[in-house]
């Protein structure tokens, strides 16, 4: 598909005259190109999402929520009043940092509206939840140390001087009285279960809630109602499907009827209405409404004139309206394009104006009679403020105080407000909605202040981090972007787009757009965005890309070299021999030895290693270890620089699968290496600089494993987010592993110089006795100690001595529990030891 960047250069010859051009392709839903499921991209997001995981089946976002529990809820963390932390049993000692985007913010799903205090919440794609005001200038964190439910979240009043927040935290619904910062579980007839799907959700003012949900993957759909402002909820009717797309419920407004339809079979659909008396639904009728069993069932319900109207839309565009309760539908229009699961919303307050969204917003003056957008997509990178970005994900309507109804829009752009149902917007996400959903981060290797980052649908982008806050990002083009790599010694730069859209920068810190591209074109492409890694020679600008194949005939799958030329501003593509098609699947992952250019590794989608030793002429399969999966960094191959022998290889890590794997014989074979991780993908690895650490990026956080304990450790801090940790770099000129999350951003964890020399090993014969102590505690060792300090788990210094000797240290005030002793010796040294206090 070179064609996608050939109308890239030619936009930039035109800039006067077509606008979307300059800005990259359109954006997309995500979408996956599969050469094994075409025809079906709608669901490919969410197919190629389960399979990095090890596919839907597994349970894993079941797994995840309990991981979330064990490590954000049960797990102490010390740290030190400067605000350094303490992991690893003592071993690793350093500080977090947010770095950003702080002005470009990403994907938000949800959003409510507290009209007293004129106060938005909303949550991001992540689950992370944060306020701003009306304005857009002051958003500020809530809470992400939880994942909250991106399909429910209601602003209740249980009194009339009370508030409630509603949401779900782990699939189970949860409410706060306190503004989000602390959240009580509701009560009923809920699953015990955590992990739970929740697929649509609505209020009333009344205090009812409404959510479909399920307990995993294979579980049915039930309808829950809540009539006590969230406290507790009883299950109202379980459905013969597992399959969201199949239901869909609205409450008709005024009055707050709720209905709610569900398919059966491909030519009818059951209505349904809800019986507050009995608290059941009671089947009114089957309805000729016709919806293929691929498409997406919708509802939209609004009373007018005492007389109720459905409305809802098939796969073809065509848009219906009932009358009469679902007994006759009559065509009332056809719609611009197909919505999203955003759907169609009909203003309460004024139901003929309509909307829905998909990658634009559309807008209806006339009941849904005719369409039109309200802006397209390449207009918002001219007009950031009053345009619309891509991909529309919420559409709410609210009342000010005084009366003055308005719209909120998320998208993956942030946020934006109408007062004239969406013949204009403002854009109100840029002042602090840190959302960031990052595939890829990379600093220069030229300036360690220069940071890109690869976003979900807000392009690529760069910044100047530095200093304790947040920095600002640039945002050059727009789309996916993954896998950003660097050559010409640190002074080039390569990006990819899905669909196998190569771009090469030769002044990434100034440029706007690539002056060369390549696109890979065949019929076996089935990675969403295909890894790159930079040739063994770093001065070279040279790339391999996990093809395809440099033919758009061919279904073979090579290692492609792409080399930029200076001299004709171009890049030459050449297939090396090599076809993986044989494995049965695609290249994931690529890495060549740090120590010989002629031995290569690769792992494939479907769980295969091989390696080559004539520089990836040809390969040998070495072992399956990993699962089926459309890797995107779901696999990650580290070959450490200090010993050619160990090889480390990361993947999805459920059922009986592990995270990482490790070979101590240069990729031979390999065992499992995962002693202290969860169940969970680790999608990206990366060493320090003397390989003593390896940090993690994945989906339960961050982790780090320590080489002279031979376990990893979690490195969640008192301030980092819970999310997924999708990318990690070390940068060893700030001694600092740069994690991208996929919701809250870029956070650094700097390592503290005392770290490097932290040794709990039996070359220092030291320790404290007695231990366990009720009173005193002295030190037993032939070093000299300088100092002596101790914390409690939560990180609070308890006492320190600067001249501790032989005496004896006085602990009989304390609570009992385990603390922390860290003792400094003259060598510079610091050793930490447990000490339990009875």
């Amino acid at each position: 598909m070179k064609s996608n960047f050939l109308f890239l250069l030619l936009g930039l010859s035109l800039t006067s005259c077509i606008d979307q051009n300059i800005h990259g392709p359109k954006p997309t839903d995500t979408v996956v190109a599969d050469f094994h499921n075409e025809g079906n991209e709608k669901k490919g997001r969410k197919q190629w999402i389960d399979q990095i995981h090890g596919g839907a089946t597994v349970n894993w976002m079941t797994i995840e929520a309990n991981n979330a529990l064990q490590y954000y809820h049960n797990v102490k963390l010390p740290s030190s009043r400067d605000g350094e932390e303490i992991f690893a049993n003592g071993a690793v000692k350093g500080k977090w940092r947010e770095r950003g985007s702080n002005n470009l913010a990403g994907n938000v799903m949800n959003c409510t509206y507290d009209s007293e205090e004129e106060i938005i919440y909303a949550i991001g794609g992540g689950g992370p939840l944060f306020r701003g005001d009306l304005l857009g200038y002051n958003w500020e964190l809530v809470n992400d140390k939880f994942r909250f439910s991106t399909n429910l979240l209601e602003l209740v009043k249980p009194t009339p001087s009370s508030k409630r927040l509603i949401s779900a935290i782990n699939g189970q619904p949860h409410y706060s009285d306190d503004f989000g910062k602390t959240w009580t579980k509701a009560t009923g007839a809920l699953p015990t279960t955590d992990g739970w799907d929740i697929y649509n959700s609505m209020s009333s003012p009344s205090g009812e809630i409404f959510y479909l949900g399920k307990r995993d993957y294979w579980a049915n759909y039930g309808l829950l109602y809540s009539k006590d402002f969230g406290v507790s909820y009883k299950v109202i009717q379980y459905f013969n499907t597992n399959d969201g797309n199949n239901l869909a419920f609205s409450m008709g407004r005024p009055g707050d009827q709720l209905y709610l339809v569900q398919k059966n079979g491909s030519q009818e659909t059951n209505v349904y209405i809800f019986d507050r008396a009995s608290e059941k639904l009671n089947l009114i009728r089957s309805s000729p409404l016709a919806i293929s069993s691929d498409a997406k069932l919708n509802l939209q319900c609004i009373v007018k004139n005492d007389t109720t109207f459905f409305y809802s839309y098939d796969e073809d565009q065509d848009l219906f309206v009932s009358k009469d309760l679902g007994i006759s539908w009559e065509t009332n229009s056809a719609l611009s394009s197909s919505p999203w699961s955003v759907g169609l919303f009909v203003v309460p307050s004024n139901p003929k104006f309509m909307l829905y969204g998909e990658v634009d917003a559309y807008r209806s003056i006339n009941s849904g009679k005719s369409w039109q957008a309200i802006n397209y997509w390449y207009e918002y990178y001219s007009n950031f403020y009053t345009k619309l970005h891509a991909d529309i994900m919420c559409i709410k309507e609210f009342r000010k105080s005084n009366g003055q109804y308005f719209l909120l829009i998320g998208n993956h752009g942030g946020i934006s407000i109408s007062y004239d149902y969406g013949k204009t917007t403002e854009n109100i996400g840029f002042g602090g909605l840190n959302v960031s959903q990052y595939y890829d981060v990379v600093t220069s290797p030229i300036n360690p202040k220069l940071v890109f980052a690869g976003a979900q649908d807000q392009g690529w982008q760069r910044a100047y981090v530095e200093g304790d806050f947040p920095s600002d990002f640039y945002q050059p083009l727009s789309g996916d972007y993954g896998h950003l790599t660097f050559t010409g010694n640190g002074a080039h730069f390569w990006t990819v787009y899905p669909g196998g859209s190569i771009s090469f920068y030769t002044s990434p810190e100034t440029q706007n757009y690539p002056v060369a591209g390549y696109e890979i074109n065949s019929k076996r492409e089935s990675v969403w965005i295909p890894p790159i890694i930079a040739g063994f020679d770093k001065s070279q600008d040279v790339v391999y890309a996990a093809g395809g194949s440099i033919s758009n005939l061919s279904e073979e799958s090579h290692i492609i070299q792409l080399s930029y030329s200076s001299e004709t501003n171009d890049i030459t593509a050449e297939e090396l021999p090599f076809d993986f098609s044989i494995s049965g699947g695609e290249i994931a992952s690529m890495a060549i030895s740090p120590f010989d250019p002629n031995i290569w590794f690769v792992a494939t989608t479907n769980g295969k290693f091989y390696k080559s030793t004539d520089g990836a002429q040809t390969f040998q399969l070495k072992q399956n270890m990993v699962s089926d999966a459309h890797y995107l960094y779901g696999s990650c191959i580290l070959a450490l620089k200090t010993d050619p022998n160990i090889v480390f290889l990361s993947g999805n890590g459920y059922g009986n699968l592990k995270p990482v794997y490790m070979s101590t014989n240069g990729g031979e074979s390999f065992v499992p290496m995962s002693t202290g991780l969860p169940p969970t993908t680790a999608f990206k690895l990366v060493a320090n600089d003397d390989e003593s650490l390896v940090f993690a990026a994945t989906e339960t956080g961050p982790f780090v494993y320590v080489a002279n304990q031979s376990r990893w450790f979690s490195l969640i801090g008192e301030s980092t987010p819970n999310q997924t940790y999708w990318s990690v770099e070390f940068v060893s000129d700030l001694q600092t592993a740069r994690f991208g999350t996929y919701g809250r951003g870029i956070w650094d964890f700097q390592l503290s110089n005392e770290s490097a020399t932290v040794d709990n090993s039996a070359n220092f014969h030291i320790d404290v006795y007695p231990n366990p102590t009720t009173d005193f505690f002295s030190i037993n060792t032939e070093q000299e100690v300088s100092s002596v300090t101790l914390y409690d788990l939560s990180g609070n210094k308890k006492m320190s001595d600067a001249n501790p000797g032989k005496k004896q240290m006085n602990v009989k005030d304390l609570l009992p529990g385990i603390y922390l002793v860290e003792m400094t010796i003259t060598s510079g040294k610091r050793i930490i030891k447990k000490l339990i206090k009875g």
